[in-house]
C-alpha cells in the first residue's frame, strides 16, 4: 500500500502542498532518531482514520530552511496547519497527545466569513500586584556550571546520546577542532534550568555553546565559526585547557626524551673526573 504521508524535500514543495489543502500535518523527522520511526507508523495510522488533512514528512536536517521557518529543534516534531497558519504543535514521541490533536484538526471547521460580533467586554477590575520570585537560585545554578568547565553545552540530551541533531552537530564540531573534555548539560532533565536560561542569555533555543563563561551561540553560527576558523581561533585563546595536546615532530619528541633522561640522571660526584678526562690521562 502507498504511502499516505508525502515527503518534502524544499520550502516550495511544502508551500504548494499547504496551500492544496486547508489541513495539514507537518511531520519533522531524522532517520538517526529510533522515536521518529515510531512516530511515523503512528502517523500512517492516523492518516487512514481521518481523511481530508495532507500528510507531509519533512528531514528536518536535509530542509533547513523549513526546519528554521517552523522553529524546529528537536525531532520528532508535528506542526498542524489550518488555511496556511500554524494551529499547533507537539515535541516529541507523544503518540496518544498526537492522536488527538489531529482529531481536533480533523474535526475544526473552516472560520466562517463573517464572525458574529462580539459581546461588550467587561469593565476591566483593578488586579491586585503579582509578586514575582527572583530567580536567584537557578541564576546561581547556571553560572555554577559555566564555572565548572572552560567549555559548556546545554543542550537536548547529553555528549554521548544526543536527543536532536542540531545538539548533535555542535558536539561534532568540538571534537573536530580537538576539545577532549566539556561540560553537556542535559536540558530535559530541568525544566526550570531549561526555561530560565532563555532569558539569562536572551537565546531562544537549544544546544547553546559558552566558551570561558560566554555564549558563543546555537547550532548554526557554531557551524559557520567551524568553517570559518574562528571556533578553533576562539578555544586557543579563551579555552586552551579543553583542547588535546598538539601532536610533535618526532624529532623533537627524541630531544625532549634525551632531556627528560639527562635530567634524571644521578649527578657525579664533586672532583671525579669525566671520562673525556680519564682518556687523557
Amino acid at each position: 500500500m502507498a504511502s499516505a504521508v508525502q515527503s518534502v524535500t524544499s520550502a516550495t514543495e511544502l508551500d504548494a502542498a499547504v496551500a492544496a489543502g486547508a489541513k495539514a500535518v507537518a511531520f519533522f523527522w531524522a532517520s538517526w532518531s529510533a522515536p521518529c520511526k515510531h512516530m511515523a507508523q503512528v502517523l500512517e495510522t492516523l492518516a487512514q482514520q481521518h481523511a481530508g488533512i495532507t500528510y507531509l514528512k519533512v528531514e528536518a536536517e536535509e530542509v533547513d530552511d523549513v526546519t528554521e521557518r517552523f522553529g524546529v529543534t528537536s525531532v520528532p516534531h508535528f506542526v498542524l496547519l489550518q488555511n496556511g497558519k500554524v494551529t499547533d504543535t507537539l515535541e516529541g514521541a507523544d503518540a496518544a497527545a498526537l492522536t488527538a490533536k489531529v482529531a481536533a484538526l480533523a474535526a475544526a471547521r473552516r472560520p466562517a466569513a463573517a464572525a458574529a460580533a462580539p459581546a461588550p467586554a467587561a469593565a476591566p477590575t483593578a488586579a491586585a500586584p503579582v509578586q514575582q520570585q527572583e530567580p536567584a537560585d537557578v541564576t546561581a545554578r547556571i553560572k555554577s556550571l559555566l564555572s565548572s568547565s572552560p567549555v559548556v553545552v546545554f543542550m537536548k540530551g547529553n555528549a554521548a546520546a544526543p536527543y536532536c541533531g542540531f545538539s548533535r552537530k555542535v558536539v561534532d564540531a568540538l571534537r573536530s577542532v580537538g576539545v577532549s573534555s566539556f561540560k553537556d548539560v542535559d536540558i530535559f532533565q530541568d525544566e526550570e534550568l531549561r526555561q530560565a536560561l532563555k532569558e539569562y542569555s536572551n537565546w531562544p533555543t537549544y544546544p547553546q555553546l559558552y566558551v570561558a563563561g560566554e555564549l558563543v551561540g546555537g547550532c548554526d553560527i557554531v557551524k559557520e565559526m567551524l568553517q570559518s576558523g574562528e571556533l578553533q581561533q576562539l578555544l586557543r585563546e579563551k579555552a586552551p585547557a579543553a583542547l588535546q595536546p598538539a601532536a610533535q615532530p618526532p624529532q623533537q619528541q627524541h630531544q625532549q626524551q634525551q632531556q627528560r633522561q639527562a635530567a634524571a640522571a644521578p649527578a657525579a660526584p664533586a672532583g671525579a673526573l669525566t671520562e673525556q678526562q680519564r682518556e687523557q690521562l
